[in-house]
């Protein structure tokens, strides 16, 4: 399944983030911006939800050596 028939939700899943919130949250970012950037600019899409999810897998590492 390519990365362009999935949502935006479907691709946060898939990088191990919760859902398409946690972006928001992560990013500052509005729902209907990131669904924009999902369907206008799909690579900026991609680099964004890999660095959330490396974001919080670092965040998650620094939680567990303390």
């Amino acid at each position: 399944m390519g990365h362009s028939t999935m949502t935006p939700s479907q691709q946060a899943k898939e990088a191990g983030l919760k859902n398409l919130l946690q972006v928001q949250q992560l990013t500052g970012q509005s729902a209907q911006t990131l669904i924009n950037w999902n369907r206008d600019k799909p690579e900026l899409f991609k680099i964004v939800i890999i660095g959330c999810a490396a974001s919080l897998q670092t965040y998650q590492i620094k939680e567990l050596k303390k």
